[in-house]
């Protein structure tokens, strides 16, 4: 797992586009090694009721998350990436990276071989997402691989 300083390196040398995506799809790895010395609060789940709370709560802060990332955490490690670039610009970018990515998972659809099935849907997100380099489609298609498993 690359460190947070690696990804940052790796996005300075990417288009914005492709820097934003990398930042947004590593941002789970990201935030953990920057909160990795606060304790974690556990989530009680004794019934399914709790689970449903807790479910709940959960899908919110993602939904949240993917609505608000040009805001966030993302924002920032993207614009040290690329200092250069406009906040305006930025933002564009990490919107248009967090729509790519939210597809790739939307077209997504199980059968019996997941390699086909990851082929298929980072192809239908590409042809909605144009302007991705072919290596952001690979990280893509690892991601949503190993997420999927």
């Amino acid at each position: 797992m690359p460190t947070r300083a690696e990804l940052i390196e790796r996005a300075s040398k990417l288009p914005l586009l492709d820097a934003a995506f990398l930042l947004w799809i590593y941002k789970f790895e990201i935030d953990q090694e920057e909160n990795s010395d606060l304790p974690r609060a556990k989530q009680v789940v004794n019934n399914e009721r709790d689970f449903i709370r807790v479910a709940s709560k959960i899908a919110a802060q993602i939904f949240f998350e993917r609505r608000n990332a040009h805001f966030g955490l993302t924002f920032d490690r993207t614009k040290t990436s690329h200092p250069e670039e406009s906040a305006e610009n930025i933002r564009y970018a990490i919107q248009r990276a967090v729509k790519f990515d939210s597809e790739c998972v939307g077209f997504f659809e199980y059968s019996d071989n997941l390699s086909n099935d990851v082929d298929r849907a980072i192809k239908l997100a590409s042809q909605n997402n144009p302007g991705f380099l072919e290596a952001t489609h690979s990280l893509a298609h690892g991601k949503l691989i190993q997420n999927m498993r």
